[in-house]
């Protein structure tokens, strides 16, 4: 089943451009800042729910995971917001180790999400 979930993921766009243009307006100096801020913030939220796992921290691994979610989710990132989901569900049974797990993959979403933001600023 993880593997089905692994390949639905690689088809979902890192991100919904047309959500991205549609809260910005079209305005591009506006989705290239919003572009800016969402890499910041998600790199960001990857490293503290990776700190708060390697603790047990699973309050925190839960807020961090929520927070994240929603971000994610509101700029249509909804590949990384699911990623930021499974984490919160793991961390509110106190499973660190699949929080732990799960860096490789907040890894490569990343980097999805930094090429298709990247590609997006050259419009």
């Amino acid at each position: 089943m993880a593997y089905l979930q692994r390949e639905a993921k690689a088809v979902t766009p890192a991100i919904d451009t047309e959500q991205l243009f549609n809260i910005t307006l079209g305005d591009s100096a506006m989705v290239r800042e919003i572009a800016d801020a969402v890499m910041e913030d998600t790199s960001t939220h990857v490293a503290l729910l990776a700190k708060a796992a390697a603790e047990s921290d699973f309050e925190r691994c839960a807020a961090v995971a929520h927070s994240a979610k929603g971000s994610c989710g509101n700029v249509g990132a909804a590949a990384m917001a699911e990623l930021f989901q499974n984490a919160e569900r793991a961390a509110r049974k106190g499973d660190a180790s699949l929080c732990t797990g799960m860096l490789l993959e907040f890894t490569i979403e990343l980097e999805r999400m930094r090429i298709a933001l990247d590609e997006l600023s050259q419009y």
